[in-house]
């Protein structure tokens, strides 16, 4: 999770430079996040088939080999349509280790899954506010940012030797399936919960790829400083995780998911309505509070209304955060091209809004009892 949450919160900034580097447009840069969503949407589709001939395991060891070959690929410096596979293939990576680990620790865990998931992205946080800083650093005094990428490679590699060769430990609860294996219907309540973590997700990425660009064309920063200032939402997201954890242990799940969404309303509009970078800073410091605990909480929440059918609720919910991926911020982008960044993040709230309004018509109870199908 930490070595997928670096290289996400890397891939935005990393585009930003790249522009600087390559004189790309924002529109023809959307493609790098386009094949990142794809990577995502097809990860989706096999994650339950992986998972129930091979076993979790073996979805979390792929998952490692293939956000090696992507960030290869990205960093690479051959021709675009060589580069662009990188995202498609790390992309694929994140998404089949964030639904194993999550549907790992939802089994191991139990009545303690909330809050474990949300521990195992504070992780992912953590690498990620170290992440921008040192692509900052590469890019402005290490002579490129493609170093810091470089590290993230070994550091895959050094994962998958420490874990060793056997990876039977993580099958916990994983249903095995094979040719004659019934096909079950996903419950209502599970598509509505896909949908909140698709839309807040998306939401997410707006201000992970486009956050850079905001601060440099509002607040007057520069490439590099602009990547590094992504820490910002970071810090919050770390903090938020951390409380977060806390919180999920003494009051609802969707009480604290409600209030997230709060944060993040607020943080948006101190960051769109003030020209000022290090207001603009704080406000995306709310923002990442806001952030913090949508993904890990939505994703537990998911577990919860998957009728024991976490590793296929979780692998649907993938593919419908690629096909978010691959429009809202490719939208943005578009708008932004066509009119301003600033004007663009209007879209945010918007999306939002339908998130806060799917959330409230049907909520997740907390003690929805494990394997049970509700319409």
């Amino acid at each position: 999770m930490g070595l997928f949450g670096w290289f996400l919160y890397t891939l935005g900034p990393s585009l930003s430079l790249l522009r600087d580097e390559t004189g790309l447009s924002r529109t023809a840069s959307i493609l790098y996040t386009l094949a990142a969503s794809i990577g995502g949407i097809v990860a989706g589709l096999l994650v339950a088939v992986i998972v129930g001939r091979l076993g979790r395991g073996w979805l979390l060891r792929a998952g490692s080999i293939s956000l090696a070959l992507g960030i290869g690929l990205f960093i690479s410096g051959a021709p675009m349509g060589v580069t662009v596979l990188g995202p498609f293939f790390a992309s694929a990576a994140g998404a089949g280790c964030v639904v194993g680990v999550s549907a790992f620790l939802t089994a191991q865990q139990r009545n303690a899954a909330d809050a474990s998931i949300t521990e195992s992205n504070t992780v992912a946080a953590a690498f990620g506010i170290m992440s921008p800083l040192l692509l900052g650093a590469a890019a402005a005094w290490l002579g490129g940012w493609r170093l810091s990428l470089w590290l993230l490679v070994i550091s895959v590699l050094a994962l998958e030797i420490v874990r060793g060769r056997s990876v039977q430990a993580y099958n916990i609860g994983a249903p095995r399936s094979s040719a004659n294996t019934p096909r079950h219907r996903m419950p209502a309540l599970t598509w509505w919960a896909i949908g909140v973590l698709v839309l807040t997700t998306a939401v997410e990425m707006c201000f992970l790829f486009w956050s850079a660009d905001l601060l440099g064309d509002r607040g007057g920063l520069g490439a590099a400083a602009s990547a590094a200032a992504l820490s910002a939402v970071l810090v919050g997201v770390l903090v938020g995780r951390g409380l977060g954890s806390w919180m999920v242990e003494r009051w609802d799940t969707e009480r604290v998911l409600l209030g997230a969404m709060g944060f993040l309303f607020a943080g948006f509009a101190i960051t769109w309505i003030t020209p000022s970078a290090t207001v603009m800073l704080v406000g995306l410091f709310v923002v990442g509070l806001g952030i913090s605990v949508q993904f890990p909480l939505g994703m537990s929440r998911l577990m919860r209304a998957s009728a024991g059918a976490a590793d296929k609720a979780g692998g649907i919910a993938s593919s419908g955060i690629g096909v978010a991926g691959a429009t809202v911020p490719a939208l943005l982008a578009f708008l932004a091209d066509a009119f301003s960044v600033h004007l663009a993040f209007l879209i945010v709230p918007v999306v939002l809004a339908v998130a806060l309004v799917m959330l409230r018509l049907r909520p997740v109870p907390a003690d929805l009892p494990e394997g049970q199908v509700t319409s």
